[in-house]
Order: structure tokens, then C-alpha cells, then sequence
């Protein structure tokens, strides 16, 4: 079973908009060098980019030291409070801007849903048949009287009919 561990990173630019996931990728893994094996980084194509009113992204890492080292190292890149002060990096039509801040944080997965349960599971049964409730039947393979072996008591090895 394999197991992984995603890093939130928060503050990306407003412009990224119409920029591939894949270019914003390459230029966070050059930039943070995520292709140290020490990372433990699962790679291009693993990072999901989001972009709504609050620009994002996860990085995807194989091993939980891997996101905790990366995240430190994005945290105190520049020794700035904590937070990464990129230098331009240029990778195809897309360049990270000077003095873009950046947050990283081990991404905490939202808590699912708990189902409701219901305490009788048979209560609401009667809610959802439909048809008639029909009697049980009398017998499934009814026995029937055999006519010339019967004596006449009515008895057939000592049952009586």
C-alpha cells in the first residue's frame, strides 16, 4: 500500500490564471529543487494547481519527512519570518515574479462526513414496500392424499391424513 503526503502551498500569483499547471510546476521544482531524493517528491505531472479567488497549489511527496524537509525548506528558504522570497525563475512562456511570497504547510485532509445511522434498521421498512403485505403460505410442497393406498382409517405408515 502506498502512502503520501501533500504540502499546501499558498500565495501564488494572480497571473496564473492562464498558465499551465505543468509550467507553474517546473518552475517550483527548480526553484526549491524538489528533485533531491531527500524530498521524496512524486514527480511532475503529481501537482494539482487551484485557482480560485486564493491561488495555490499541492505538491504530492512519497514520505512524510520528505513534505516536512521540502516545507522547511520553502518556509525558510531566504531566513524572511518564515516565509520564501522567490528570485525569478523562467521555465518556458512562464516566469515566477522577484519578491513573490510563499507558504507552505503539510495539508491537513478534510474530516469525512459521518453517515447518519439509523437505530432500528427495520423501522422504516414499512415506509418503503410498495404492495400488500400477502400471508405466508401454507406449505411449500403441499402433501397430497394417495387414494388407493390410504386404509380406511386414513392412516399411511401410521401418519394420519
Amino acid at each position: 500500500e502506498m502512502s503520501w503526503t501533500q504540502v499546501h502551498i499558498s500565495g501564488l500569483p494572480a497571473d496564473t490564471n492562464d498558465t499551465p499547471d505543468d509550467e507553474i510546476e517546473q518552475a517550483l521544482s527548480l526553484r526549491y529543487t524538489l528533485e533531491n531524493e531527500a524530498y521524496t517528491w512524486a514527480g511532475a505531472g503529481t501537482t494539482i494547481v487551484k485557482r480560485g479567488a486564493s491561488k495555490y497549489c499541492f505538491l504530492v511527496f512519497f514520505t512524510t519527512e520528505g513534505a516536512d524537509l521540502a516545507v522547511s525548506h520553502i518556509n525558510n528558504n531566504d531566513g524572511n519570518g518564515g516565509k520564501a522570497l522567490l528570485e525569478t525563475t523562467s521555465v518556458s512562456h512562464y516566469t515566477l515574479p522577484v519578491g513573490m511570497r510563499l507558504c507552505a504547510a503539510i495539508s491537513q485532509p478534510k474530516k469525512q462526513k459521518k453517515s447518519k445511522k439509523q437505530d432500528d434498521p427495520g423501522s422504516n421498512h414499512s415506509q418503503l414496500r410498495m404492495r400488500r403485505m400477502r400471508a405466508a403460505p401454507s406449505r411449500k410442497h403441499p402433501i397430497e392424499k394417495r387414494k388407493n393406498c390410504v386404509g380406511s382409517s386414513g392412516e399411511v405408515n401410521g401418519r394420519k391424513y
